[in-house]
């Protein structure tokens, strides 16, 4: 089982959304703080036969303070311990800047896929004849 733990629920649910929901992977949130009852939920899971913990935290200086408490807890119970860190400031900012890197290429597609602009048709006008060919002459016909 894997452990992903954020700060805020809007982080795990973005990381969650970036993973894809990632198969064996609980999204957990510490909802910014750290208390007793965070430290035991932590410390039941983290017991289990074959749990990774992944401190998914922000990348700034409370993150990395989160980040090394979870690394305490994993060491205290013998549990696999990994850091993830957001390219951002945390993964609620890398989700919206993917999702409007995705719209951008959307929307510009790609230039030789949009069918090009054409002016307005005007009728074709007869085409000038000045062999005299239309004219039911033998001169421009084909013989066998």
């Amino acid at each position: 089982m894997r452990l992903a733990v954020t700060e805020a629920a809007i982080d795990a649910m973005s990381l969650a959304a970036i993973e894809g929901l990632r198969d064996g992977t609980l999204y957990l949130s510490t909802g910014g703080g750290w208390s007793p009852a965070t430290q035991a939920a932590l410390w039941e899971l983290t017991c289990r036969p074959g749990a990774q913990l992944v401190a998914a935290t922000d990348a700034n200086a409370q993150g990395d303070l989160f980040a090394e408490r979870l690394r305490a807890l994993a060491e205290d119970t013998g549990c696999d311990w990994t850091r993830l860190r957001p390219p951002e400031e945390d993964w609620n900012e890398t989700l919206k800047i993917g999702e409007k890197e995705k719209r951008e290429r959307k929307e510009s597609g790609v230039p030789h896929s949009h069918r090009p602009r054409q002016g307005k048709l005007r009728p074709a006008e007869p085409a000038l004849d000045p062999a005299g060919r239309d004219a039911g002459g033998s001169e421009g016909a084909m013989k066998d």
